[in-house]
């Protein structure tokens, strides 16, 4: 799993997310706690969820969207699928 705070929680808001995850998760839940996390900031929460071999696909064809959020500013937050070798 990945799990990366940018944009609005690194004073960045001019990023294309605010959060990237990739993983399996249960959708429905991660909606309803953005909604939640929404009304508790007073604005739009933007995101990206990806599984596994999107990411993966992404990443070796040196995705625009994918190197931005690896260049920019960001706290990773869960990486153990060693994608920002950090």
């Amino acid at each position: 799993n990945l799990f990366i705070l940018t944009g609005l929680f690194v004073n960045q808001l001019d990023s294309a997310v605010d959060l990237f995850i990739v993983g399996s998760l249960n959708k429905e839940k991660l909606f309803q706690v953005i909604t939640e996390l929404e009304a508790d900031l007073g604005r739009e929460v933007n995101f990206t969820v990806m599984e596994l071999p999107e990411f993966k696909y992404r990443k070796d064809m040196t995705d625009v969207f994918l190197y931005g959020i690896f260049e920019g500013k960001k706290v990773v937050v869960i990486d153990d699928i060693n994608a920002c070798g950090e």
